[in-house]
């Protein structure tokens, strides 16, 4: 809740020593809650700016061996993300990954998967629980794919309402080949 003095602390591990995953940090460094519109407005400039300048300077992370921040506090916004998540897909090094495999199961119903490390005792798994419960299996199969290993009641829930339930292993060239 203190992003400004958040902000002044990474400019100074920034200035002790150089790095990337730090740069990127800074440049998309978002608030939850904005003070006004034009806050709004004028932290959304500064991270169109930032995420230009990074892209300009050919700042980039290897996505194959860190977890990249993501910008999540964007969508609070309320406006088009389309060309700021854009750009932030630029500053990452994606590795040469194999085709992915048929949109549809062998059965012929279309796949789909749910991905979040909050499918437990979280609000975004209360809020999501119901949709893999109640999709129709005669059109989709669904799969769940958990970031970590949660025991809760709703954690045991979505495991026995999906079709597949997989958990990613928090080793990101391991999920990526998962």
């Amino acid at each position: 809740g203190h992003l400004d003095q958040a902000r002044q602390s990474l400019e100074r591990a920034l200035e002790l020593q150089p790095d990337n995953l730090v740069r990127v940090m800074l440049a998309t460094a978002l608030p939850p809650v904005y003070e006004s519109m034009d806050d709004l407005r004028a932290r959304r400039a500064r991270l169109e700016s930032n995420l230009q300048g990074l892209i300009a300077e050919g700042i980039t992370l290897d996505t194959t061996r860190t977890i990249v921040p993501t910008m999540f506090y964007v969508a609070y916004q309320g406006l088009n993300d389309r060309r700021v998540q854009e750009d932030l897909a630029r500053v990452y090094a994606t590795p040469d990954l194999p085709p992915p495999r048929g949109r549809r199961a062998a059965d012929g119903r279309v796949r789909i998967g749910f991905l979040s490390r909050y499918f437990r005792e979280h609000t975004i798994g209360r809020l999501n629980l119901g949709l893999v419960k109640y999709l129709s299996r005669e059109r989709f199969e669904v799969h769940v794919i958990a970031g970590g290993t949660h025991h809760d009641a709703t954690a045991e829930a979505f495991r026995r309402h999906a079709d597949y339930y997989h958990v990613l292993p928090y080793d990101p060239q391991r999920s990526r080949q998962m």
